[in-house]
Formats: C-alpha cells, sequence, structure tokens
C-alpha cells in the first residue's frame, strides 16, 4: 500500500503536457496531464497533479469493424508536506482514479491440443479477433497515506510513521469464447477496502552500526463474485440459457514485527543481518460455482448462499544474511541469503465444490546472491549470480472444463530451483552517446512435484520436465542515447531494444506466451530555457503480438464445438507525439 511520490520542492513549479498516439487499426489515444507545485506558506507546501485519458479504441473488432479497446481514465493526486517543527514532517498523500471502458480484446487461436477455435480463429502473432460481447470495465479508486517523520537524538535517528488506507470498486465484463457468437461471457465485481500502519526507527551508532527496527499490521475486507453466463442469443442481454455464480468474502489480517542492521568491520567490510516474524489470519466463506445455478451477487446484493467456511493462521520467520566487501570507492563485492514466504490462503474463484477451496500452504522461497559492481571512467558494470529455491509453490492451476469453462484450482504443486546470471554494462562513449546492455540467464526446473500438471492422470517424471510457467530462458536489452546541442536547444535521442523468450503460461505448458523483440525510439527537442519540450515517440515498433494470458478452452462446451483460447491481447506498434510545458523548474 505505501508508494513514494514526488514531493513539493521550495520552489513554485507548473507543468503541463499533452500527447496523441494511435498506431493500430483503431482511433487515437489523447491525453493531458498537468501538475502545480509549491509552498503555500512557510511550514507548509503543496503538490496537485491531474491526469485524463481519452482512448477511442487501438483494436479493430472484425467481429462488426468497428473500433475497439475505448477506455477513459481520469486521476487526481495531492500532496501536503507540514514541517511544524524542525525535528517534524508530516506528509499527506490523496489520490482518486476513475476508470470507465470497453473490455478486453480476446483472441482466440489454435490451442496447444493444436483445437482450433469455432467458429472464427486466428493467427496466434496477429492482433486479430473477433468478439460479439464487447464488454465493460468500470473501476473508483481512492488511496490515502499520511506519513509523519521525526528526527530523534537517540542514535541520530528517525522515527517514521506511515498509515494507508484504500477503496476500490469494480465491475468488469469480458467475452471469453472469444467467438462472435454467445457461448461464454462473464461479468465480475470486486469491492475492497484496507489499512495498514507501519512504525519504524532507524537510526546510527557510532560510526559502525546502522539499525532499523519496527512494527506493520495490515486489515484488509474482499468481496468477490464472478457470473458465467452460457449459450445465449448475442446482443440479448439475460438470453443465456445456463447461468453460474461463485465468489467469497475474505477478512486478513496481519501482523509483523522486524529488524535489520548493518555493522561495519572496516571501511571495507559490512555484515548485513535482519528478521521479519509475521503472522497472517485469513477468514473466508465462498459460494462454489456448481452450486448456484440461478443468479445470485455476493457484492451488489449478498444473497449467495455460502457452502465453504473457514479460518486459518500462518506464522512465518524470514532471516536475512548478508556480507559487503568494498576494496575501493569504485568496487563493490557482496553476497547474501533471504529467506521468505508467500502466505496461504484459499481460492475464492472455486469451480467445484467437490474440489475444496483451500487452505493451501504457504509458499517458502530462498535466495542466494554473489554479486559485482565497478565504475572505471567511462563504464560501469553490474553482474551476479543467483539461486532461488521454492518449496510448495503456489500455482493457480487453469484447466479447460466442458461444463464450466475453465477451471482455477490453486495448489501447493511442486518445489523448484531457479539459478541464474545477469549483466549489465553501461559505457559513456563520448560526443554525447551512452550505450547500455543487460543479459539475464534463467535455469527454472521443477525437483519434486505433487500435482498431475499435465493432466496424464499420474505424477510422474513427465510433470517434472515441464516448464515452470512465466520464468523465461535468456532475457536481454540494448539501449542507446545521445544528446547534443542543436540551434535554439537541446535534442535527445533514444533506440532501445528489450527481448524476452517464449515462456510457458498454463501449468501444462499448452498455453504459452509468445517471444518479445520490442523497439522503441525517442526524439526529443527541448528548448534553450528548458520550458519546452516537443518530442516524437514510437513503441512496440515492430508490432508485437502479446498476450495477457492463454488460457486453453475445452473442444466441445455444453455440448457446442469451441476449442481455441481466452487470449487477452495487450496493444501493439504505438507511434505518438507529445508536448511539454514547464515553469519554475
Amino acid at each position: 500500500m505505501l508508494l513514494e511520490t514526488r514531493k513539493p520542492g521550495e520552489r513554485f513549479e507548473a507543468a503541463l503536457r499533452g500527447a496523441v498516439e494511435g498506431g493500430g487499426d483503431g482511433g487515437l489515444s489523447r491525453y493531458l496531464m498537468g501538475s502545480l507545485s509549491g509552498p503555500l506558506s512557510d511550514s507548509l507546501k503543496g503538490r496537485l497533479v491531474l491526469y485524463g485519458n481519452d482512448d477511442q479504441g487501438w483494436f479493430e473488432n472484425l467481429a462488426d469493424g468497428e473500433d475497439f479497446g475505448a477506455v477513459e481514465q481520469a486521476m487526481a493526486r495531492g500532496t501536503l508536506v507540514w514541517e511544524p517543527t524542525a525535528a517534524d514532517t508530516v506528509t499527506l498523500f490523496y489520490e482518486r482514479t476513475d476508470i470507465d471502458g470497453e473490455g478486453a480484446a480476446t483472441q482466440s487461436h489454435t490451442n496447444g491440443s493444436g483445437i482450433p477455435g469455432t467458429p472464427r480463429n486466428f493467427p496466434r502473432d496477429s492482433h486479430e479477433f473477433a468478439i460479439d460481447e464487447r464488454g465493460y470495465q468500470s473501476v473508483e479508486s481512492d488511496f490515502l497515506t499520511l506519513r509523519w517523520d521525526r528526527a530523534v537524538g537517540f542514535g541520530e535517528g528517525t522515527l517514521t510513521n506511515i498509515f494507508g488506507w484504500r477503496d476500490q470498486s469494480s465491475v468488469a465484463m469480458s467475452d471469453i469464447d472469444g467467438q462472435p457468437e454467445f457461448l461464454f461471457h462473464s461479468p465480475g465485481w470486486i469491492d475492497a477496502e484496507q489499512w495498514s500502519n507501519e512504525l519504524r526507527y532507524r537510526g546510527q551508532f557510532g560510526s559502525a552500526l546502522d539499525v532499523t527496527a519496527g512494527l506493520y499490521l495490515f486489515s484488509g475486507d474482499l468481496a468477490y463474485h464472478d457470473r458465467r453466463l452460457f449459450l445465449g442469443e448475442s446482443g440479448v442481454p439475460g438470453s443465456a440459457q445456463f447461468t453460474q455464480d461463485g465468489g467469497g468474502e475474505q477478512a486478513l489480517d496481519t501482523l509483523a514485527v522486524f529488524g535489520s542492521a548493518d555493522y561495519a568491520l572496516n571501511e571495507r567490510w559490512t555484515l548485513s543481518a535482519g528478521l521479519r516474524l509475521s503472522r497472517e489470519e485469513k477468514a473466508v466463506q465462498v459460494a462454489s460455482f456448481n452450486l448456484n445455478p440461478v443468479p445470485c451477487n455476493i457484492v451488489v446484493s449478498g444473497d449467495c448462499p455460502f457452502d465453504f467456511r473457514d479460518r486459518d493462521q500462518w506464522d512465518t520467520l524470514s532471516p536475512r544474511l548478508g556480507v559487503s566487501y568494498r576494496p575501493d570507492a569504485d568496487r563493490h563485492v557482496y553476497a547474501s541469503w533471504t529467506r521468505g514466504f508467500r502466505s496461504g490462503g484459499y481460492n475464492l474463484r472455486n469451480s467445484n465444490a467437490a474440489q475444496p477451496p483451500g487452505p493451501y500452504d504457504e509458499e517458502q522461497v530462498d535466495t542466494f546472491e554473489l554479486g559485482y559492481k565497478q565504475r572505471a571512467g567511462a563504464w560501469a558494470l553490474n553482474a551476479a549470480l543467483y539461486h532461488t529455491q521454492v518449496e510448495d509453490m503456489q500455482r493457480e492451476v487453469n484447466l479447460p472444463s466442458g461444463t464450466a469453462g475453465i477451471l482455477q484450482l490453486i495448489r501447493n504443486t511442486a518445489s523448484a530451483k531457479l539459478s541464474g546470471a545477469e549483466l549489465d554494462l553501461t559505457v559513456d562513449a563520448g560526443a554525447g552517446f551512452t550505450l547500455a546492455a543487460t543479459a539475464s540467464y534463467l535455469d527454472a526446473r521443477y525437483t519434486r512435484v505433487r500435482f498431475d500438471l499435465d493432466g496424464n492422470g499420474s505424477v510422474d517424471s513427465a510433470d517434472e520436465d515441464l516448464d515452470l510457467p512465466r520464468a523465461p530462458e535468456w532475457t536481454g536489452s540494448f539501449e542507446a542515447r545521445w544528446q547534443g546541442a542543436v540551434p535554439g536547444g537541446r535534442l535527445d535521442a533514444r533506440a532501445a531494444w528489450n527481448y524476452r523468450d517464449r515462456v510457458a503460461y498454463t501449468d501444462n505448458n499448452l498455453g504459452y506466451i509468445l517471444a518479445q523483440d520490442l523497439v522503441d525510439l525517442d526524439l526529443a527537442w527541448t528548448s534553450a530555457g528548458g520550458r519546452w519540450t516537443v518530442a516524437a515517440y514510437a513503441r512496440n515498433l515492430l508490432n508485437e503480438v502479446k498476450h495477457g494470458g492463454d488460457s486453453q478452452l475445452p473442444a466441445v462446451f455444453i455440448g457446442e464445438p469451441l476449442g481455441g483460447t481466452f487470449s487477452p491481447l495487450a496493444r501493439g506498434r504505438i507511434v505518438g507525439i507529445s508536448v511539454d510545458w514547464r515553469l519554475g523548474s
């Protein structure tokens, strides 16, 4: 819940930005942003940011030939910083966000079993789709933080208290079947409220010991409802022949005590240690989809019967150890071990009451890292080796169903190990040029499997041979920047390439996300006084296709041929121009 944002300064500043972009088969997207910042009195400073976006939709829906993906967004963010004394600083932050738009651009392509979507099937490496349900999304969110910092004499330290609160409600509709026919549509509702409070102290004792200690509290309430509409008439609300309603309510409370210390043995060697003790309690009541063929709603009307109620608690102890060696000001060698946990919980999207929604156990992650950093004149190098061991891995196993469309089961499926290497290099090439490159290699594999991941009816070596979802073997990037003086101001140019390997999406590896080669370009002119900037930019210049998921759909659904996938599309190539105006910066 904690968010760092730019604070108001000692001088008055104003900024305004307008941008327009497009690049797809749909319409244009327009942005307007502005900010005001500065002192309001001797002890009070303020900052206001406003943001608006009117997007006509990047896509074309081939079912009707209309632009698709329209969305309107508005955001207001305010910050006040009050310094009542020389030792105290109070920061109040508030943000309001409203989003209204159409649903996801869902594509159906031939799935991992070789079954094409019916009646329409599209190339996986295209932005083509045809759906009869345009869907919708509506989100309202309020977010507030109140932070108090006090300088204290003990350890020449700082006492900090951060309170956060968020309230969010959303409703959305998606065309799950990805077809121009009404086979499987699904609206969903979420209502969530949460608060947190962190009290911490940081101080330095002598020249060798730096200490941080604190207490963290969190409480959150969540109501979630999902409705599944099967076999209806396109464009006719309420025409679904079959419905399933389900979801749940969850109350979550967390208490954590933490501390860490860095101790400098001398100017070169530093030892680090940390410890976090957490207790998390969840209480849930769940309505399984297969038990609710008559419409009800947990969020709107609260009239769904719950078939599962439970409460559980997870206590975890997370240690951290590290050592750092600095032979000189330009080189740094470090090694660390950390243990973290992902708390246990419950599945609020329980498709079948015969499969209990939980509780599943906490996931334990141990990470060992060895790193090296160096700066030498015109270049800087960062390199790291790491090894991660995961026990009781939590996975949402995503499976096709001939009666429910898609089943989501949350289970502790396996243990795994992930070993890798990362390399970052930045070079000042002179004449205004800066070059940067990154490369990352990951070897991720299962060490023990306890769930039938591939669906062959048994847990065996075939499950262990599967790829871990969303774990690319290779990623990399290259970026070149140039900055130089031109008549009337300064010119900045940037070209960047980012690569990510193909990755598995579903645990059985039948669903996957294509490899990505993303090329971005930027060219910006800034006036001599810095007041004006005019820029042109391109994102994903090669128009690469990226899916937000690749859920496998059943070959036959309630007696109707379906197949294919539920694969929401991300926008492709974006080209745009922007104009910035600044005062006082």
